[in-house]
């Protein structure tokens, strides 16, 4: 039956092979070197654990729960009664740093004053900001969410503006 399927394709172990583990019929989906996204397998464990054994310890091990004494090393986040949403985007693209300006004695400056120069400045669109404040908000109550929307809706000066945001609290010490 429906079974026999399941099984089929699987070495079968004989007396004087190793004894059968558990974990045989664990199916992982593999990437192989070389190869396309798009062509990557599920296989079975009984099929790849003599070569994957590094790379199946590592996946289980980035996928352990952290220890009560890792998490008491981690600085404490601000409380979500801190969290405050943003009303108007932040001025993106224009830098904070003062510059000096250098007389080459050609009558030239290697840069042009602060007042002398036209400063372009980058501002998030409302719906931008709206995610922006979303992912602040997940981020405040320890969720986890996943940004997504359709293509060219600027998911990745959302992340950015968050990742900003995040910079800014001393908490994080990012």
């Amino acid at each position: 039956g429906e079974s026999k399927d399941l099984l089929q394709g699987l070495p079968l172990i004989s007396d004087g092979e190793d004894p059968w583990d558990p974990e045989d019929f664990v199916r992982y989906v593999v990437k192989w070197k070389g190869m396309q996204y798009a062509e990557m397998t599920w296989e079975y464990w009984v099929n790849i654990k003599r070569d994957a054994v590094n790379q199946a310890e590592d996946f289980w091990h980035r996928q352990r729960a952290p220890s009560p004494e890792d998490i008491r090393k981690l600085p404490a986040r601000p409380h979500i009664r801190d969290f405050r949403k943003l009303t108007e985007s932040p001025d993106y693209g224009i830098s904070k740093m003062e510059r000096p300006v250098a007389d080459l004695g050609d009558g030239f400056k290697s840069e042009q004053q602060d007042n002398e120069k036209v400063v372009q400045e980058f501002r998030l669109r409302s719906y931008q900001l709206e995610g922006v404040n979303w992912l602040l908000f997940n981020w405040y109550n320890r969720r986890s969410c996943i940004l997504a929307d359709e293509m060219g809706l600027g998911k990745t000066i959302q992340s950015t503006g968050f990742l900003h945001q995040l910079y800014e609290l001393p908490q994080t010490q990012i």
